[in-house]
């Protein structure tokens, strides 16, 4: 029986689905990588604002709750920042983020750990399937057929 080189030759890479699995991981964690820093600083500005309506709403319940009987709305003072003794103001008090901002969640870190995970095990099971793949190929050649080649 003779072997052709067709039949020695390795399927393409793309038809693993280790290959699969690294190229998935890897692109999710350059996803998460390029979006991360933006989705960083959109989710604390978020949180600010929610935590700033939950104040201003509990301050309007306990002014409504003293003004009751008197049916007059007791007039809106502004909210002034509050401020440890001895800190310096701050200038950025108006601005939508801050330096306190910058540093990532665990949700993103835990969907970076997850896609490099994804990405090692689709490496290493590629690596391991294509030594396997070698070293079974290897042993074709010294079938009888093999010898003609």
């Amino acid at each position: 029986m003779n072997t052709t080189p067709d039949q020695l030759r390795r399927p393409p890479i793309t038809e693993s689905p280790w290959f699969w699995l690294a190229l998935f991981g890897g692109v999710g964690l350059l996803g998460v990588m390029v979006i991360g820093p933006k989705w960083v600083l959109r989710t604390a500005r978020i949180e600010r604002m929610q935590g700033t309506r939950e104040r201003v709403a509990a301050e309007r319940a306990q002014r409504n709750d003293g003004n009751a009987g008197s049916g007059i709305a007791a007039p809106v003072e502004p909210a002034q920042p509050e401020r440890v003794p001895g800190e310096a103001p701050r200038d950025f008090e108006h601005e939508p983020y801050l330096p306190s901002d910058q540093g990532p969640p665990l949700k993103l870190v835990g969907l970076s750990g997850i896609m490099i995970v994804l990405m090692l095990t689709g490496v290493g099971g590629l690596l391991a399937t294509r030594h396997r793949g070698t070293a079974s190929n290897s042993s074709l050649p010294d079938s009888p057929g093999a010898a003609s080649l």
